[in-house]
């Protein structure tokens, strides 16, 4: 573990120092959202294809994305209790449910569920991300940011079920899942051909992490409020899928994979919606970068505890 997340803060931190040095004139922010485009649009389908394909069909658990409803659901609601009697706004609030029940399951989880748990580690973020957390984060998810919106025109944005079809990987997640669930013999060139495009998935995934990195977002007088939701993303929501995924009788391995996603940071995606919906984008980006700096400590802890 301390390997990988060694390799994982270089590239973060490569992404940072891009952000802050500009050389020749270097634009961070559209390149991100190029970089993030890019991923979204053709690499991760990529990725999504090929590791379904090749993923014996038995990694392939109804249980393992149950768990991760459930633990998503109860979470969302649990941080909502924490928070309702606390004096802060609605648009707050909404931002403080969002980055305390859903994690950064692919740009974060990927590369280290890879590199801890090989075929399982991707089988299970692909799981985790595409059969359970997006598509709640494009339904319930934008129903609750709806619902906590202070914007008189939150209405008029786009409904969730036409974003929800919009998403490329999860129509590679079920297309790779026919192709995995039906033993479909993997074509050898074309095999070849998506693992060329998703090679570099990882490392520009964790670079963009970087490219959008704010430590200066983070405000001492803030961290009264956000410390609640912060201990519940990286300490509790582990518990709380391990527990689920017990009752599901789910593997060892498969457990430790859970617990490691649930105990990454914030989902970072989220904050496109965060921002369309107008909630309060700032405490989500302070919560995002707390839990991401933070995790460096704690995922080690849950793999020691776990193996």
């Amino acid at each position: 573990m301390t390997t990988i997340l060694i390799e994982c803060f270089i590239f973060i931190g490569l992404g940072y120092l891009l952000k802050k040095t500009t050389p020749l004139g270097f634009d961070s922010e559209t390149t991100r959202k190029g970089i993030i485009s890019l991923i979204y649009i053709l690499l991760l389908p990529a990725l999504v294809v090929k590791s379904l394909w090749l993923s014996p069909p038995e990694l392939i658990q109804w249980q393992i994305s149950a768990t991760v409803l459930i633990t998503v659901l109860l979470s969302a609601s649990l941080v909502w209790l924490i928070y309702r009697n606390v004096n802060i706004s609605s648009a707050t609030l909404g931002s403080i449910i969002l980055a305390g029940s859903l994690t950064n399951a692919t740009y974060q989880g990927l590369p280290i569920l890879h590199n801890q748990l090989g075929a399982l580690g991707t089988a299970i973020t692909i799981q985790y991300d595409f059969f359970a957390q997006t598509p709640l984060l494009l339904t319930l998810g934008i129903l609750l940011a709806k619902h906590f919106s202070n914007a008189n025109n939150a209405h008029t944005a786009e409904h969730w079920l036409t974003t929800l079809i919009k998403v490329p990987a999860l129509w590679a997640a079920l297309i790779g899942l026919i192709i995995n669930q039906t033993h479909i013999v993997p074509i050898e060139p074309l095999i070849t051909w998506l693992t060329h495009l998703s090679d570099p998935v990882i490392p520009l995934m964790l670079i963009t992490i970087g490219l959008g990195l704010k430590p200066e977002s983070i405000h001492i007088k803030d961290l009264p409020i956000l410390a609640p939701v912060v201990i519940f993303k990286l300490l509790i929501a582990p518990l709380i899928i391990i527990g689920i995924a017990n009752l599901f009788k789910l593997d060892a391995n498969v457990i430790m994979g859970l617990a490691l996603e649930a105990g990454m940071s914030s989902i970072l995606i989220a904050i496109v919606i965060v921002e369309r919906y107008h909630l309060d984008a700032n405490k989500f980006i302070e919560i995002v970068t707390i839990t991401l700096l933070l995790s460096l400590g704690t995922l080690p802890l849950w793999q020691w505890l776990l193996a």
